[in-house]
């Protein structure tokens, strides 16, 4: 097969797939209707309600974090508490924070 037959042969090949394709793509629509946006609203909402943490799962959240010392040494006091002191300076991918 010549260079000229071969050429000729892909060109009319890529403009059968691109037709086909192109004809796909405008009907596609039509033919395949996903979810509407009412049923993605109440399946993201009822999502988000069965994944909320639970009482017991919250309990990290009764703990009384304050962000200065200061206060945290009062309250330490006033509830006679320890007080647990942590800092984010640094990179935690090192280790060092």
């Amino acid at each position: 097969m010549s260079a000229f037959a071969r050429t000729a042969r892909l060109l009319s090949t890529a403009v059968i797939v691109g037709a086909v394709v192109g004809t796909a793509c405008a009907t596609g629509p039509e033919l395949w209707r996903g979810p509407s946006d009412v049923d993605v609203v109440r399946w993201v909402r009822k999502t988000v309600a069965e994944r909320q943490p639970t009482a017991e799962e919250r309990r990290f959240d009764d703990i009384g974090w304050v962000t200065e010392i200061r206060t945290a040494v009062v309250l330490g006091k006033a509830h006679q508490r320890p007080i647990f002191l942590t800092t984010g300076d640094g990179r935690i991918s090192t280790g060092r924070c």
